[in-house]
């Protein structure tokens, strides 16, 4: 059965196929539109990723979520060593968040995002046309697995909380290093489980989290092998998982919080959870 990570095997229904994983995916996404993401975006950046912390003094729950947010962003930004000529991928690229991020900091920078839904494609180009950055960056509707690009495209591609998208991280990581120049650098941050961790307790943990982001959680020795069958040096593998704890607890404080927030501070605290940076590079 699909699904099956170190022994491990998930219960949730949407993990029968990649088909059936995407489907579920693409209705989630594509269906959410007034939520907590928006509603924080007070800044222009609208993100799907979580934030590292720690958590400052703060009057404005929003804000600090939001800071957080875009921190997570400006380390991602950093691990890419992005150059101002670089051509950048973000993969899954949500409503644009980073995406705009690495193109108002990198203004020599072509920066070409993929996305499963009509609505966040849409959101994003129209955007992109209020901000005038037609010129260097675009939007296309697709799948991740068979990406609508030539071999060797990019500089530097990313991919920020969308693995756990793939039934299978092979396939995923094969796309990327075709599209990839020699040399370059792909960069993950994820949320996984611990493969030393028991499996009842990976269970107990993470079905309740695939069920709400219609996901199918991959353990941290399944990224490194995947990454290495791919093609990929790892040179790079960060654990912020303690970073990670401050910002779930200030979640689930907020009025809009999700439900899934206990899941994620309990497994981050006993170590069944972890959230990691990877970095690959493609051999010049």
């Amino acid at each position: 059965m699909i699904g099956r990570n170190v022994g491990i095997v998930f219960n949730n229904k949407h993990l029968v196929s990649q088909e059936a994983l995407s489907t579920k995916v693409y209705d989630y996404y594509n269906n959410k539109k007034d939520d907590r993401n928006l509603a924080q975006a007070t800044d222009g950046y609208v993100h799907h990723h979580f934030g590292l912390g720690p958590t400052l003094p703060h009057e404005n729950i929003i804000e600090e979520i939001q800071r957080q947010e875009n921190a997570l962003t400006s380390h991602i930004i950093s691990l890419l060593g992005i150059k101002q000529d670089a051509t950048v991928l973000d993969i899954a690229c949500g409503r644009g968040g980073n995406m705009f991020r690495v193109a108002d900091e990198f203004p020599n920078s072509t920066v070409t995002g993929i996305n499963i839904t009509e609505y966040q494609t849409k959101y994003c180009n129209d955007q992109i046309a209020l901000r005038e950055l037609k010129s260097r960056l675009e939007v296309n509707q697709g799948d991740f697995l068979d990406m609508p690009y030539q071999d060797e495209s990019f500089t530097n591609s990313y991919c920020c909380e969308v693995t756990q998208y793939a039934l299978d991280l092979k396939p995923l990581f094969d796309e990327v290093y075709r599209t990839m120049k020699k040399g370059g650098k792909f960069i993950i941050a994820t949320w996984c489980y611990n493969a030393d961790s028991t499996s009842d307790r990976v269970k107990e943990i993470v079905e309740p989290i695939n069920d709400h982001y219609a996901s199918t959680m991959h353990s941290n020795k399944t990224y490194a092998a995947k990454l290495i069958e791919a093609g990929f040096k790892i040179v790079h593998d960060e654990d912020r998982t303690e970073d990670l704890i401050p910002y779930w607890e200030l979640r689930k404080e907020w009025s809009m919080a999700s439900g899934i927030e206990d899941e994620f501070i309990e497994g981050h605290k006993d170590g069944t959870l972890l959230y990691k940076f990877f970095i690959g590079t493609k051999k010049a």
